[in-house]
């Protein structure tokens, strides 16, 4: 190769270069974002219409009907799903993977202003906003009282709002939440017979409160010749400032607030509990930026949280529960660690091989190759996580195979008593196209994974991106630096003279020169045995299993506990006391956090570091423990879900219902549920319907309503206050904010005093409120869910032990049994997720099998040759098989992809061994005399890039020092595959060769082929 000739005279320049982009890749290294996983970017939209105190159905029927009538025909729209309950609708749009986000919501807000005069008068205007599925707190940090402290609960409140601005204020964070702790607020409790006594309503109490806590500007006043500003000092100052509010004045003079409620100085109800430990505490989830880089802000946090610790009150503490960025390091860490105990296994191997001189010069490779890729990942804006840092671990041994090949032909060369830059012009001529082809091959194999589509397609598109740029980088420095490099330092010396003899008849050789020799002379026999393992080896696929990711323990998970509607917070705080001193007698818990808000609480658990349990083991002696409370907890559903490596996805096993009656919906979801629960393996069995609610429906009657007028808002307004209560104002006291709130007073709140609320007439008398409307007490739906227009009821399942697609193969038959004219049911989840990446997976293998035809048709200008070397793909599948099999893993994305980066590989043996086969026919030696030149020839740098290769991966593959096994079931197909398909290249490709060249029988009589002369 001409280029290469030239860096060869040019090698000083080779160097220089080769250096500065070395540097270059020192400064990307440590300038480069660092995060977990790639950023997947998911287009999800959504719309939030509050309407409260409406009933499902109507909500469904005024508002989310109306959406998705006029959603239709939305570009790159997927599906539309929509959730009617009665405080009102939510939409969420699912877009295409790869469409603008910004442009997409503009699309929706343009429908919502095209219906939003459709909706009820009493519904608010709607919310537009972008979903983040996958989004967690970079980092939970926790405020503890110690014990014997006096700080209280409201201490605790108020100290994690005073600091949450501090966080908020550091670069990328995006915000801060609070749970737990209450903080002090003044409650207006009214009297309802007293209301009723002075004729007050619910909007003058609001509108005096209001209209009295003001300071205002009240113009200037000139006072001798002096000018002042005026002011109007109204706001309030304490609790009395509130009770002496006058709300209406009578004939018998002023009514004050103290006249009709009662006003407390109080602390705010509890809404939320946060536990650290069991320990009463108060937590902050301090969430990033899209764009923010995890670790850069988890250490400017731990930098903040430094420079107050000083300044922390006497009594309080804090813990870090969470910290993303420690799995992001540790997990790198630990692939870090992988990719050097894969480079000192190539380097033992390359010393055995070569000698340690001639292994040095190969091992110039790696670093340099790696250098390269970090500039260029760096200059295109991509961040280092898993996927990048995987995809370059994999590249190790693959990477020096040009390498090995170039300095071995040089080797070679100088055995043949050439000097070193002959020995290298020669050494490159000879290989460099092989060279190259052999890294476009490989390119090829992985460049079709830019066609697999979903969320699959967006984690994964890093792995070809990092292996085009590692192998570009590889073809550089394997024909300019490499030769260079060899033309000044490769070595040869006398013992090597000795050892190629010793190889030439070692027992190795003399073997396999022996299977060579018996497989050409029986070619049919040779032929059947390959295709009868490659059949065989097919029929261990359902032995092996199909499963979408791996389930890898990530030492840390999540219990989520939910409760139905009408649950107290109180009930649900109790229910996860229970939970919680379940998980203290685990002992492979290290610490854990309760947040308890609204309907449900969650638990986040951290494991001890080299607990003799994963988090999967964990859960599922939790699970077991729970169970035997199931009693205590009857109202609770609670779930457990771990963090894991792969995207987002659905539940394994997920049933979708669609029909217009949810009474029959209901119906086929119970028996799907009861039939999932039966199985083995099934774990928290539930469907997104949820239960149904007890709600007191007030119906207006608009007649009578009409007459006193009594608008629907009025009616709205005065009952969700009085019994929800609602903040009329805030009340400013130096530094602190306190809160006024006005509702019912508790023992007020009844059937009986709802129906003789006062209700504001036009007139500004009252009436009671069942003079207008009809008070009932029903248990309604509490959700109705819809997706694509059509109602729906969803059923999921967890599995443990098991594979989901055993329990789909129960659960199809039984499905068919249960259909209802009109109804669909579909199997979705993991099952839908698996067909539709399989799909995209085996496009992606047939184009890049296509590509590596045609790289290599290019190559030999011939089509028979190309389809000699093709012959390596199926021996690969072989060992993919037994090796998955033997290594109980199963099949699913990661060894597809793995299979998919293995033809790539395969491949590159027989390319080298059909071009040195084709060059010596060329020089005239018979097919069967080259055939059996070109194997031993190139049998030891075949088994040297194999063996590298394989030993690049195999620390991952084992799992060395990798707490998170989740590249295991990727790698493994690659080695056994690799291993299989290096043992059949050496005998089968050169059968294969002698068929498609139409050669005859090998004659018996066939001088023996000297190895070691010159070609």
């Amino acid at each position: 190769m001409k280029i290469s000739q030239q860096a060869i005279s040019a090698n000083l320049t080779v160097f220089i270069l080769a250096i500065s982009a070395a540097a270059f890749g020192v400064y990307s290294y440590f300038s480069i974002p660092v995060e977990l996983t790639p950023d997947v970017n998911i287009p999800w939209i959504s719309v939030t219409v509050p309407y409260p105190g409406a009933a499902p159905e109507e909500v469904e029927k005024q508002i989310s009907k109306l959406i998705e009538e006029d959603s239709r025909g939305m570009d790159n729209l997927k599906h539309v799903y929509s959730f009617s309950s009665n405080s009102g609708a939510q939409i969420w749009y699912e877009f295409e993977i790869g469409i603008d986000t910004k442009e997409a919501k503009r699309d929706v807000e343009e429908i919502l202003n095209r219906v939003k005069y459709k909706f009820p008068e009493d519904a608010l205007d709607p919310v537009v906003m972008d979903i983040k599925l996958n989004e967690r707190p970079v980092i939970l940090l926790t405020l503890i009282a110690e014990n014997g402290s006096r700080l209280s609960y409201e201490n605790l409140k108020k100290y994690a709002d005073d600091i949450a601005p501090i966080f908020e204020g550091i670069k990328d964070v995006s915000r801060v939440d609070i749970f737990g702790g209450r903080e002090r607020q003044f409650v207006v409790l009214l009297r309802e017979d007293k209301l009723r006594e002075f004729g007050i309503t619910i909007p003058m109490i609001l509108g005096a409160i209001n209209s009295s806590n003001l300071d205002l500007p009240a113009g200037s006043v000139n006072l001798g010749d002096r000018e002042f500003s005026l002011r109007v000092l109204g706001a309030y100052r304490s609790k009395e400032d509130i009770e002496n509010t006058i709300v209406s004045i009578t004939p018998n003079g002023p009514v004050y607030v103290s006249d009709v409620a009662t006003v407390r100085d109080t602390l705010e109800k509890t809404t939320s509990y946060s536990r650290f430990n069991g320990n009463q505490s108060v937590t902050l989830a301090i969430y990033k930026k899209t764009s923010g880089n995890t670790i850069g802000i988890s250490e400017n946090i731990q930098k903040t949280l430094k420079e107050i610790k000083d300044g922390l009150p006497q009594g309080l503490s804090f813990d870090v529960t969470f910290d993303q960025a420690d799995y992001i390091n540790e997990n790198l860490n630990q692939l870090k660690q992988n990719a050097v105990f894969g480079a000192i296994l190539v380097i033992l191997i390359l010393v055995i091989g070569i000698g340690w001189r001639n292994a040095v010069l190969v091992m110039t490779a790696i670093p340099l190759i790696i250098l390269v890729s970090f500039g260029a990942l760096f200059l295109l804006g991509y961040s280092l996580n898993n996927i990048t840092l995987f995809s370059l671990i994999l590249l190790v041994g693959m990477i020096v195979d040009g390498a090995i090949i170039v300095v071995e032909s040089t080797y070679r060369h100088l055995e043949y008593g050439f000097d070193r830059v002959t020995a290298a012009r020669k050494g490159i001529d000879e290989v460099g196209s092989a060279v190259l082809a052999s890294a476009l091959t490989t390119m090829a194999a992985f460049f079709p994974m830019f066609m697999i589509k979903g969320v699959t397609g967006e984690f994964m598109k890093l792995i070809p991106i990092t292996v085009v740029i590692a192998l570009s980088a590889s073809i550089i420095v394997d024909h300019l630096v490499i030769p260079a490099v060899a033309s000044r330092f490769v070595v040869y010396h006398k013992k090597a003279a000795r050892r190629k003899e010793k190889w030439a008849t070692s027992l190795p050789m003399r073997y396999y020169r022996k299977i060579l020799d018996w497989a050409l002379s029986h070619r049919i026999k040779t032929l059947l045995i390959a295709s009868g393992a490659f059949l065989a080896s097919l029929t261990l696929l359902p032995l092996v299993g199909f499963e979408l990711w791996p389930k890898s323990g990530f030492g840390q998970f999540s219990v989520m506990v939910s409760v139905p509607n009408g649950t107290p917070t109180e009930t649900l705080d109790d229910i996860s006391k229970k939970i919680e001193n379940l998980i203290e007698e685990i002992p492979e818990v290290e610490k854990y956090t309760s947040n308890v808000s609204g309907r449900g609480a969650e638990i986040e658990v951290q494991l001890f570091e080299g607990a003799d349990k994963n988090d999967l083991e964990v859960r599922e002696i939790l699970r077991e423990k729970i169970d035997s409370i199931r009693h205590d907890i009857a109202e609770a559903r609670v779930e457990m879900e771990g963090q894991t490596m792969g995207p987002p996805t659905g539940a394994p096993i997920q049933i979708e219902i669609k029909g217009d009656n949810i009474s029959v919906l209901m119906d086929i979801a119970f028996k799907v549920k009861q039939f999932l629960r039966q199985q083995e393996g099934t774990r928290n069995v539930k469907d997104d319907f949820g239960s149904g609610s007890p709600e007191v429906e007030v119906r207006i009657k608009r007649r009578e309503a009409a007459f006193y007028g009594v608008t629907p808002a009025d009616i709205v307004q005065t009952v969700s206050v009085s019994f929800n209560g609602t903040e009329a104002t805030e009340v400013y006291l130096g530094d602190d904010k306190i809160k006024v709130r006005v509702e019912l007073l508790e023992g007020d709140k009844t059937l009986e005093v709802l129906k003789s609320f006062p209700i504001p007439t036009r007139t500004g008398s009252t009436v009671p409120l069942e003079q207008v409307a009809e008070v009932e007490v029903t248990s309604g739906f509490s959700r109705i869910n819809r997706v694509d227009g059509k109602r729906q009821v969803t059923v999921n399942s967890d599995v443990y032990g098991v594979l989901p697609i055993d329990v789909i193969r129960k659960l199809t038959p039984f499905i068919d049994s249960i259909q209802e004219p009109g109804y669909t049911i579909n199997i979705t989840g993991e099952k839908q997720q698996m067909e539709e990446d399989f799909s995209s997976l085996g496009i992606a293998l047939i184009v890049g099998i296509a590509l590596i035809y045609i790289i290599m048709v290019i190559q030999f200008q011939s089509l028979s040759h190309p389809f000699v070397i093709m012959f390596t793909v199926p021996f690969s599948i072989i060992g993919v098989m037994f090796g998955l099999m033997i290594t109980r893993n199963h099949f699913g994305v990661m060894p597809f992809i793995g299979t998919i980066a293995l033809v790539g590989i395969v491949v590159n043996d027989a390319i080298v061994l059909v071009t040195y086969t084709n060059k010596l026919r060329k020089d005239g030696m018979p097919i069967y005399q080259a055939l059996r030149k070109a194997g031993p020839v190139r049998l030891r740098p075949i088994l040297m890039t194999s063996i590298t290769t394989m030993g690049g991966m195999m620390p991952l593959a084992l799992g060395i020092g990798v707490r998170y096994k989740f590249w295991g079931p990727m790698v493994w197909p690659i080695i056994f595959g690799l291993l299989f398909s290096t043992m059949l290249t050496l005998i089968v490709i050169p059968v294969v060769y002698s068929f498609i060249n139409r050669a005859g029988k090998m004659p018996k009589d066939l001088e023996p082929v000297d190895i070691n002369q010159s070609d």
